[in-house]
């Protein structure tokens, strides 16, 4: 939850007794000004992906998984934008 949620959160719960006087005034203060943000997204070419994909070593049995399970979950991770 982001202090952003908890501000709204909170004046909610104050205008709901302001609402109903049993307070005089909100007892909240100002809401900050969002951070500036300087990511930037980098979104793979096709040939990146191809390129990272034909890096997975074929046939390998040091592998945990087997490298088409392996070549499935990192295209699932790029393509939902899931972390790892």
């Amino acid at each position: 939850m982001t202090s952003r949620n908890k501000w709204f959160i909170l004046r909610s719960f104050f205008e709901y007794w302001l609402v109903r006087q049993q307070i005089a005034t909100l007892p909240m203060p100002e809401m900050r000004a969002a951070p500036m943000t300087t990511f930037i997204p980098y979104i793979y070419s096709r040939a990146e992906i191809a390129r990272i994909l034909d890096t997975i070593p074929k046939g390998h049995n040091r592998m945990l998984v087997d490298d088409e399970t392996f070549r499935t979950v990192v295209r699932m991770l790029y393509g939902t934008g899931l972390l790892v």
